[in-house]
């Protein structure tokens, strides 16, 4: 598969690695003959392009080193959580998917892939860390990207995000800055500052990477009940 220039060369050393390479397209291949629709991609080539880059692009707007868990908000069919799995076997990966199916579809693939660092757990986001408090600050790296507008995503992931950890959250190149905007009081009141908003990137520059970075404690009160969440009140 086309590696493009900006990916590293580590990232780039990784993604041609035997191992990696198999798993990927294994991953790739299940999500194809699954007979539930849990991605709207329906070709290797549209399932790498927009599926395995876009993990790839998120990881490295992060120092890996500094991670030892990572939280994927709404895994969805697997991307990116499962993508950051099998690209960073050091690291424990937590994928939370509240549709019972799609997280016993992540359970089976996760052991076929013999990823032995995937933990799934088929709650919703809020629900989860409000009954067990212990997955607070608990992850240096939590990223959704499909739950939802900005602020949405971020009430529900910055709980678990340790203080000095990041949050990164795929967004279209259109809406990006309008979400931002509007996410950024409540990104303050969860703990949270804006670090970035990327250029344009992947297939037609049709999305962009935003970062944020957790400073202080999130309020007990995050995440709210689903019909409060992203609310600017």
């Amino acid at each position: 598969m086309e590696i493009p220039q900006w990916v590293t060369p580590e990232m780039a050393k990784k993604l041609q690695s035997s191992t990696y390479e198999a798993q990927l397209m294994q991953m790739m291949t299940e999500l194809l003959d699954v007979p539930m629709n849990v991605t709207g991609f329906r070709t290797i080539a549209d399932l790498w392009d927009h599926g395995v880059l876009d993990a790839v692009y998120s990881l490295q707007a992060v120092d890996m080193t500094k991670v030892r868990q990572g939280v994927d908000i709404g895994s969805g069919g697997g991307f990116p959580g499962m993508v950051m799995a099998i690209l960073y076997p050091e690291v424990e990966w937590v994928l939370v998917e509240s549709r019972a199916k799609r997280a016993d579809f992540l359970e089976d693939m996760s052991n076929k892939l013999g990823l032995e660092n995937v933990t799934v757990f088929a709650q919703r986001a809020e629900d989860m860390i409000q009954m067990d408090p212990s997955w607070r600050e608990s992850a240096e790296f939590v990223t959704a990207r499909a739950v939802g507008p900005l602020a949405i995503a971020l009430e529900l992931s910055v709980p678990f995000m340790a203080v000095d950890g990041y949050g990164v959250y795929p967004k279209g190149s259109s809406q990006a800055a309008d979400e931002v905007r509007v996410a950024k009081s409540l990104g303050r009141r969860l703990g949270a500052e804006f670090v970035s908003v990327s250029e344009p990137y992947g297939p037609r520059l049709s999305s962009r990477l935003v970062t944020v970075k957790k400073v202080h404690p999130t309020p007990v009160m995050y995440p709210r009940k689903a019909r409060e969440l992203g609310d600017r009140g």
